[in-house]
């Protein structure tokens, strides 16, 4: 048992395994996606920085310039404070910007030259701001047209600027959707793949699980078995003195209380009797579970051996207010009597359970080589579409309190039956009754000519 559950542990690990890579592969590919989503966001944070500090240094130029208009016209030196400050910021704000722009060349170049030309107009304003401190107020309003060209060039070079961080952001909007899109598809068809691996194994795991455990149920199968041998012992040796009992007492009762007596060990006899079928029941599932059936056949005739079993249960059949109605004609064969003895009890059990209250009738004939026995009831019937299911183990035609059972009597009909080499089948319909049909080849060699065609 210790190796047994190692390896129903292993199987269940391994069936695990599949699901959890599957599920790492989502992961991962999940994660790529977002590390990827993380990365274009950050470069659009770049971006945002590099079109920010490019309008700064363009709102720095322009609002010095205006400055120094100011002071020229007015002479207010207070005026030159701000631009001071704008002289003071330049070289951070380059600074700033050459970082930004670190991995793109051509704003690396932008950059370089805006840092040139921010110095040429520094250069202009310092040669203008000289002449309007000197007096030479008309050289100074000659030299602003030379700044605006110089403001004009550095405009133009913050667009180009933005013009190219608004390019790179359109393409990475790009990226994220076709990323997106090529996600969806190739997740979708990842996952179908893998769970399509992942059914494939699950059904290799329970293929190996029903191989693993099928010596637990032949395990099972021989503790039934030896379990009904030993139910079998007692139960034969009670019903042996039951009857030794009954004999005596049928002997020397004369008055009423040995008669009662007589009477409630007749309906003991009758128990165990019904209670030895049902060990002889559970001891031919025990067998068909481990292999087919060993038959031991022998010359006899079937129609005597079903008016065997009707003398057996007619009383039963008139407790039950059932009449019980035999034609048989000689049937000779070589058939295993306790299995056809089976047969026969199991075919006139199930009438009588479905068709309890209402008569039932069985026939015999032989024709063409082959013995056939049919038993009739007047119950409730079978619809179509559970006469298969019917012969089936654990099946019944009907469930409840009311139609007890294991489910195994037709079960192991069929399997006698399809072991002498023959057939049987049903006809019914619901509220109809239903009848039970046996062919059975009457010799051994027509037997051994039908099992080898199957």
């Amino acid at each position: 048992m210790p190796a047994r559950l190692h390896e129903f542990r292993r199987l269940v690990i391994g069936a695990a395994l599949l699901p959890a890579m599957v599920l790492a592969a989502m992961a991962g590919v999940l994660l790529w996606q977002v590390l990827y989503l993380q990365d274009l966001n950050d470069q659009e944070k770049v971006s945002d920085a590099v079109v920010a500090r490019a309008g700064r240094m363009e709102r720095l130029h322009v609002e010095a310039d205006a400055d120094l208009r100011g002071f020229l016209l007015t002479g207010d030196r207070s005026l030159l404070q701000p631009f001071e400050e704008a002289r003071r910021e330049q070289p951070a704000a380059i600074a700033a910007l050459r970082e930004l722009v670190a991995g793109f060349p051509s704003q690396r170049e932008r950059v370089e030259r805006l840092d040139a030309l921010a110095h040429r107009w520094y250069a202009h304003a310092a040669t203008t701001l000289r002449a309007g401190e000197s007096g030479g107020l008309a050289e100074a309003a000659a030299r602003i047209s030379e700044g605006e060209a110089i403001l004009e060039e550095l405009r133009a070079l913050v667009r180009a600027m933005e013009g190219e961080e608004e390019g790179r952001r359109a393409s990475r909007n790009l990226d994220a959707r076709e990323l997106t899109r090529r996600t969806v598809v190739s997740g979708g068809l990842l996952a179908l793949v893998l769970m399509s691996v992942v059914a494939y194994s699950a059904v290799r795991q329970m293929q190996r699980a029903a191989v693993l455990f099928g010596g637990a149920v032949r395990a099972r199968d021989e503790f039934i078995s030896v379990a009904s041998h030993e139910l079998k012992t007692p139960l034969t040796s009670l019903q042996l003195q039951v009857q030794l009992l009954a004999r005596q007492l049928g002997q020397v009762a004369r008055d009423g209380p040995a008669e009662g007596t007589a009477r409630r060990l007749a309906v003991v006899e009758q128990s165990a009797r019904r209670l030895g079928e049902l060990v002889d029941r559970l001891l031919d599932v025990s067998r068909l579970g481990t292999g087919p059936l060993e038959l031991s056949r022998e010359p006899l005739d079937l129609a005597a051996v079903v008016e065997e079993c009707a003398a057996r249960l007619r009383d039963r059949f008139e407790a039950k207010g059932s009449a019980l109605l035999v034609a048989a004609q000689p049937a000779p064969g070589e058939w295993d009597r306790h299995r056809l003895e089976s047969v026969v009890t199991n075919l006139l059990d199930n009438a009588l359970k479905y068709g309890e209250g209402r008569p039932v009738e069985v026939r015999v004939e032989a024709s063409g080589g082959a013995a056939r026995l049919t038993v009739r009831d007047q119950g409730i019937g079978i619809a179509a579409e559970h006469q298969g299911r019917i012969f089936e183990r654990y099946e019944r035609a009907a469930s409840g309190p009311t139609y007890e059972g294991l489910g195994v009597g037709l079960w192991l009909v069929r399997a006698i039956v399809e072991a002498h080499g023959g057939a049987i089948r049903v006809e019914s319909e619901p509220g109809t009754g239903a009848i039970f049909a046996v062919t059975l080849p009457q010799g051994l060699e027509q037997q051994q000519a039908e099992l080898a065609l199957r």
